[in-house]
């Protein structure tokens, strides 16, 4: 199995320690590319009638904004890729399109010249909202055993400071575990200090820790008036952060989402 890594296709499952991980596909796409990829969407998604909108308008995430930025050839070059992705929408009869750009914690951004940090970026490229993508990528685990309800108070705080920083709409983020040890050679053992995907992970991931997030995130929503929550994930078995009904749990996680965000509210 070839998993995505730091937005470029690379093969780590399993990864054995003290080799090098192979790259077996890039993860940029030129000006060239970007426009196909995103013509299929328009020709093929944003006119089903199930593809997500808010207010209206198709909902558009982009992961790795460095990715992009480094495969279209800068910031100016990829603010013209995404207003030509806009027109071309709008002449297709979708309207304008909602873009949202997945934020993490990271090092500023030297491009064209100057740092930016990521508002700064998120705006200069016209990006309507934010919203993230795991927990990890914004909270530290400070033990190899870290427990869930210890990484959800660090989350809920997260989410009113990650909003603060920038002028765009936030969609808080709820994660359903972080465990990537499959993704390791078993025979190696298990060591943090080799990094991704030795790393410490979330324990206690159970439905009810998890519903206990779900509370909370919409008490958090209720007051912000923010249309979405994004949970990861669905299907991340290889990340231990996953939707699908498993041995343990059965459709435990999923009979959380409809006790606290179902109709009966």
């Amino acid at each position: 199995m070839n998993e995505c890594r730091s937005s470029h296709w690379t093969n780590i499952h399993p990864w054995k320690s003290g080799t090098q991980a192979t790259e077996l596909e890039s993860g940029s796409v030129d000006a060239d590319q970007f426009r196909a990829a995103t013509e299929y969407l328009l020709e093929r998604y944003f006119h089903h009638p199930s593809y997500l909108r808010i207010d209206g308008r198709p909902y558009l995430s982009i992961y790795d904004l460095p990715t992009l930025i480094e495969g279209l050839g800068g910031i100016q070059a990829t603010r013209s890729a995404l207003d030509d992705l806009r027109s071309r929408a709008a002449r297709a009869g979708h309207g304008d399109v909602h873009l949202n750009a997945i934020t993490r914690d990271q090092p500023v951004l030297p491009q064209d010249g100057m740092a930016l940090d990521e508002a700064m970026l998120v705006s200069r490229l016209g990006f309507d909202s934010v919203t993230s993508y795991v927990w990890a990528h914004h909270h530290p685990l400070p033990t190899l055993l870290t427990p869930y309800p210890d990484v959800l108070e660090q989350a809920e705080k997260g989410w009113e400071n990650i909003a603060a920083k920038f002028e765009q709409p936030y969609f808080p983020n709820v994660t359903v575990g972080w465990d990537p040890s499959p993704r390791t050679v078993q025979s190696d053992g298990y060591n943090p200090n080799l990094g991704y995907p030795h790393t410490n992970i979330i324990s206690d991931c159970t439905p009810e820790h998890f519903g206990k997030a779900l509370e909370r995130v919409r008490i958090y929503i209720e007051k912000t008036q923010a249309p979405l929550v994004t949970i990861n994930a669905w299907n991340e078995w290889t990340e231990g952060t996953y939707l699908e009904p498993d041995t343990v749990h059965g459709y435990g996680h999923l009979e959380q989402i409809r006790r606290v965000f179902g109709t009966s509210h």
